[in-house]
This record gives structure tokens, C-alpha cells and sequence, in this order.
């Protein structure tokens, strides 16, 4: 993921707060920083630009502040943090409005407080993906995503609801609509451009309904399990695109051949495999019997050649004995 750009604010400037200058709040917001990278074995994070310097946290990768230099956006997923989630930390961050730590191996809850902020970072991956449809999200200074539209709240603010269907959406389906922990209603219905799949991680959410019809968001069947929670009359993919050239994709990123991905038309459903087919294994062991039978005759000690060497010696003597006999 590349690092989210600080020179367009999230947010109006956060007042600051009695007794302590802009600079003093840097600090705080600085320290608390420090505190998740050691907690989160920063060292082995996939990427640490700046961190733990003397650089301005706007140029620490994943940190976006406002004018007054304070974090609003912390986006760092996928970016291989482990351990608990640093929750005192993050919640220091006193103007912190987005965050995004999905995709890392991170162990613990994430109250109502933090999940709305982490509701945020996923509708801005949306946005971003979709610049030139959903106009109305984040224009301005506007981060209040419970006046939006297309989105669902519950009484703790967190998003329940989604109604993205014939919105225009094209390209690939972010990662972070999955990470909207409370979200139990999904519409993607008719963006016949939009691609992706859906993660059987669904399952062990909120998720209770889905439509992907007319669209190309395919689902990755992985277990019997999730075919069985596929087959709920709540779940609606079964008008949707073509898929196949989606799932050819996916074949040739995990080695697996054509045949046993499974065809038809929309909703697609694609097994996950382990390693080479069972044809693919034979096919190499023949090969390589093949190979072993050939070399098998060559005894150069003896003057035997193997047969395609002896076939071309007969041919060179012969081409030999003619000239011989022409001179």
C-alpha cells in the first residue's frame, strides 16, 4: 500500500487543548506512535519509512495529521504487525478519525470508540478506488458518514449497511469492505465492472445479506461450510457476469489448471488448491521415465551412444563414405 498523502486533511484543525502548544501535542501523538511500533514489532514491519526519527510524523509511513500537525489517519495494513492491538496507544491519539489495521496478525477486540474509525479507513478504500463515483463521501471536511447516502448506521454510529448496487463501481473490490466488523447488509448489485471475490471469512462476521448480481465479484468456495452459507436465500449471486476470465486469473496465480476450476455463469465459485494437480505429477513422471529408458542405452565405455546419437553417427559416416568414394 502506498503511503497516504498528508497535504489534503481529513479534517477540520483540532482545537488544541488548554495548557499544551501545538508542539507539545506533536509529542504526545509522537510517543504513542513510538509505543505501537515497539508493540507491534516495528522492526519487522514490511515497511517503516521514517519511523522513530526526527522526521515530521507526516512523512512516517501510513501517518496523515492535519494542520496542527496531530494524526487523524493511521493506515497500516497488511503490513506484518503482530502481537495485541496496541488499544492505549491508538486511543492517545486524541485526533485520530481513520484506521486501518486489517490484513496483519493482530490478536484482540476493537471497541465501538476504535470501529468506527476503522468503519472510515474502509469507506476511504472505497472511495479511493472509486474516485469519480460517490461524490458525496468525504467532500470537504465531511467525515460524518452516517448523513451519506449509501451507508447504514446502528446507535453506536457503527456501519451496518451498504447499498452500493448500480453506483458505477468499477475495478477491484477493496479488501476493506470486509473489515467493517458490524456491516450485515452488502448491495454491490449491477456495477457490471467491478471484479473480486468474496473471502469465506464472511462467515464470522455481521454479514447477513448479500447481492453481487450483475456484477463480476466472484465467490471463492473453500469449504462445504461456505456452500452451505452460500445457499441462504439472503445471499444473491447467482445473476452475476461471467467470471471465468476472473477465475483464469486466479488459476495462474496459484498453479492450478484450467479444468478443475469451476465454470458457468455468474456467482462463480472457485476451490482453493494446495500444489500441483494429479495430472500435472504424472505428466513429469513420465517425462522423466521417458528420459531414463533413453539414456539408459548410452554406454560410452562400450561404444554404444544413446539412440539419437547413434541414429546421427550412422548418418555422418555415411554422408563420409560417399564422399570418400566421390574423390
Amino acid at each position: 500500500a502506498a503511503a497516504p498523502t498528508p497535504s489534503s486533511p481529513a479534517s477540520p484543525s483540532s482545537p488544541v487543548s488548554p495548557g499544551f502548544d501545538s508542539e507539545q501535542e506533536q509529542s504526545l501523538d509522537r510517543g504513542a506512535l513510538a509505543a505501537i511500533y515497539d508493540a507491534t514489532g516495528g522492526r519487522n514491519w514490511v515497511r517503516d519509512d521514517s519511523w522513530k526519527t526526527n522526521a515530521p510524523l507526516a512523512r512516517w509511513y501510513g501517518v496523515t495529521v492535519n494542520p496542527n500537525g496531530r494524526v487523524t489517519r493511521l493506515e497500516l495494513e497488511n503490513n506484518n504487525l503482530r502481537g495485541s492491538v496496541p488499544l492505549s496507544q491508538i486511543q492517545s491519539l486524541a485526533s485520530l478519525e481513520e484506521l486501518a489495521l486489517w490484513g496483519n496478525e493482530l490478536r484482540g477486540d476493537i471497541p465501538d470508540e476504535l470501529g468506527k474509525r476503522v468503519d472510515r479507513a474502509a469507506l476511504r478504500k472505497i472511495k479511493d478506488v472509486n474516485g469519480s463515483v460517490l461524490t458525496d463521501w468525504f467532500r470537504g471536511n465531511d467525515i460524518d458518514y452516517s448523513r451519506w447516502n449509501e451507508v447504514d448506521v446502528n446507535d453506536n454510529g457503527r456501519v451496518t449497511g451498504l447499498d452500493l448496487s448500480g453506483e458505477g463501481l468499477s475495478g477491484e473490490l477493496t479488501e476493506a469492505v470486509w473489515e467493517i466488523s458490524e456491516l450485515s447488509e452488502l448491495d454491490l448489485s449491477e456495477n457490471p465492472d467491478l471484479r473480486g471475490e468474496v473471502p469465506a471469512s464472511v462467515m464470522d462476521g455481521a454479514l447477513e445479506v448479500l447481492d453481487v448480481s450483475g456484477s463480476r465479484v466472484c465467490v471463492v468456495e473453500e469449504s462445504e461450510e461456505f456452500a452451505r452459507w452460500l445457499e441462504s436465500d439472503s445471499i444473491d449471486f447467482t445473476d452475476s457476469d461471467d467470471c471465468e476470465e476472473y477465475i483464469a486469473t486466479l488459476n495462474a496465480v496459484r498453479n492450478r489448471p484450467e479444468s478443475e476450476a469451476a465454470q458457468g455463469g455468474g456467482g462463480c465459485a472457485v476451490a482453493s488448491s494446495g500444489g500441483f494437480s494429479q495430472s500435472i505429477i504424472l505428466e513429469f513422471a513420465l517425462a522423466i521415465f521417458i528420459l531414463l529408458l533413453v539414456f539408459r542405452h548410452a554406454d560410452y565405455n562400450s561404444g554404444l551412444k544413446p539412440l539419437f546419437l547413434s541414429h546421427w553417427m550412422r548418418n555422418r559416416k555415411a554422408a563420409s563414405g560417399q564422399g570418400k568414394k566421390h574423390s
